[in-house]
């Protein structure tokens, strides 16, 4: 999960939409592509903003899971790629995103003076 909204990304997010995904896609890559190379294991970043984007190779895994699950539980006439069960993978994603966003927000110090309202 990477934030658009650091003060890394910021300047090229705000012009170049999915930067923050692509440096997120670069940053897993580099830590962790060889050690899984190195046992015979291939490696595909799930990268997600915390914004809700989501970098290519994620869409393709959720596709691909829909999918498998789709013919696991024997849903042989939505294989398509707006199965049942994909379109619910992409929904539990995007609900999985938003709590983990609202917990952040949540757990979050105020960054304001009590003395503003004398109540923070």
């Amino acid at each position: 999960m990477i934030s658009p909204l650091q003060q890394h990304t910021l300047g090229e997010a705000a012009s170049t939409p999915g930067h923050a995904l692509q440096v997120g896609v670069r940053r897993k890559l580099a830590s962790h592509l060889s050690s899984c190379r190195s046992v015979g294991v291939e490696f595909i970043p799930f990268v997600v903003e915390t914004l809700g984007g989501l970098a290519e190779d994620s869409i393709a895994i959720l596709h691909s899971l829909g999918k498998a699950i789709s013919q696991r539980v024997g849903y042989q006439d939505y294989l398509a790629d707006t199965s049942v069960c994909t379109k619910q993978l992409f929904h539990r994603t995007a609900i999985a995103l938003w709590r983990g966003n609202a917990t952040l927000w949540l757990h979050r110090q105020p960054t304001l003076p009590p003395s503003i309202d004398g109540f923070v």
